[in-house]
């Protein structure tokens, strides 16, 4: 399989020059056969204008019209992407991976679209178009900046906001869009790592543990809210006036709890908290999981609302696509009523924990997560799509995931109260030290 949860990714002895010629080669076919034409993007890594000119190159051989966006965060690919883009970025991997990311009417690709490209791919053949057609180059980001500020006018009465905000956009492609958005929003801007140079001053992944310099920006300059990036700008993470990060689920339930009305639908993945779920039905609404990185189907097959996993948010009357520079603008508008610290005070949290697993045999782990779990006589259901999430008739629920690209195992134990997290917590341990499989827990 080519495709992981978030497109293709790897380092540069797999994303090649001549992998992306295929690639281009593919999707042009894939489009062809659709009457599409393409967009192609790229973010700021160094090998990026190679690849983006190889996927040029493959697209054009197979006599398929391309618009060259040029240097843009894959939310303005996916806004450009009216009938189908490719972008190429590897979103928070190191600075010496690449991929691609294929898009089709703004949204991603459905599983089975990447598996008829994965089939193109391997039975690809080369055909000889002399008249070939010609790269429009075309500057989306104005539209999008100002798509962006419409939504803002449209949902809030208003642009406004006046705030100072702490933008962290990790030497990523937010660096084009959301400090610039933000001003003409009237926020006061203090910007870190904005220099865009291909390699980054901070692991591009904007987890707690490395935005340690944005929390401390935000208590020391006074401001009201902190925004960090990923290398692509999809991803967000969110840091409140106190310097406090806002956790992701709670993120993802506040998102969820604005839009959504009685009997419409969020979707969230599969590792995501309870507090979603209990938020949304106060609301009227209901929730459904889908696998990790296919929150974009589960918004079609649903009709959601909103959906959200974790650092990544479709607001979906925007476009179907995840956008954490869209996120970004929200809150800095959202908090002129409310400060940041205040943002989730209505959403319940409940003791949570992740554990990441090294261990080479993740399926036998998961089976024995499986073979043990029925020791419990309050099952309310069990969900396999993605190892197996065990949710209990309390709301409390443990997941056992293997990684889709690492040999890991994740695990996440849920209680809704302190009593009830142990016991599941001991469990997962129980299970762990049964296993005669060598692992090493990797948090």
């Amino acid at each position: 399989m080519l495709f992981g949860t978030a497109g293709i990714r790897g380092d540069l002895k797999r994303i090649t020059p001549h992998f992306a010629l295929n690639m281009g080669k593919s999707a042009a076919q894939f489009s062809k056969k659709r009457g599409l034409t393409i967009a192609v993007g790229r973010d700021g890594r160094t090998s990026s204008d190679m690849l983006s000119r190889a996927v040029v190159a493959g697209v054009l051989s197979e006599g398929v019209k391309v618009t060259d966006v040029g240097r843009i965060h894959t939310p303005g690919l996916a806004f450009a992407a009216d009938e189908c883009g490719i972008m190429v970025t590897a979103s928070h991997n190191p600075p010496d991976n690449n991929g691609l990311k294929v898009f089709v009417h703004h949204r991603e690709l459905f599983p089975h679209e990447e598996r008829e490209i994965e089939d193109i791919v391997s039975s690809l053949q080369s055909h000889a178009w002399w008249n070939l057609p010609c790269v429009q180059k075309r500057d989306i980001l104005p539209l999008y900046k100002d798509a962006v500020l419409q939504y803002i006018q449209k949902e809030f009465g208003g642009i406004h906001s006046g705030k100072k905000v702490v933008v962290d956009c990790g030497n990523g492609m937010g660096a084009l869009v959301t400090p610039h958005i933000l001003e003409r929003m009237g926020c006061r801007i203090i910007p870190l790592y904005t220099e865009i140079t291909g390699f980054f001053e901070r692991p591009p992944e904007p987890s707690e543990k490395n935005i340690s310099l944005l929390k401390e920006m935000v208590v020391q300059e006074g401001a009201d809210l902190g925004i960090a990036h990923d290398g692509d700008a999809d991803r967000i993470n969110v840091v409140n006036e106190k310097g406090k990060v806002i956790p992701e689920d709670s993120l993802i339930t506040f998102f969820a709890g604005y839009y959504v009305n009685p009997g419409d639908y969020v979707v969230t993945s599969l590792n995501t908290s309870f507090r979603i779920d209990e938020h949304v039905r106060k609301k009227g609404g209901i929730t459904k999981r889908v696998m990790l990185g296919n929150i974009h189907e589960g918004v079609f097959t649903y009709n959601a609302v909103f959906a959200g996993e974790p650092w990544k948010h479709i607001h979906v009357k925007f476009g179907p696509w995840i956008d954490g520079v869209l996120s970004a603008a929200f809150l800095a508008r959202y908090i002129c009523d409310t400060p940041a610290s205040q943002l989730c005070a209505n959403i319940n949290e409940y003791p949570l924990e992740k554990i990441n697993i090294k261990a080479e045999n993740r399926e036998e782990i998961v089976t024995l997560f499986k073979e043990n779990i029925t020791e419990f006589k309050d099952i309310k259901d069990v969900q396999t799509t993605s190892g197996i999430r065990v949710n209990f008739t309390d709301g409390s629920w443990i997941l056992v995931r293997p990684s889709g690209t690492e040999p890991k195992v994740r695990i996440i134990v849920e209680g809704i109260t302190s009593q009830r997290f142990d016991i599941l917590r001991k469990f997962v341990q129980h299970t762990l030290d049964e296993s005669k499989s060598l692992y090493s827990i990797v948090n």
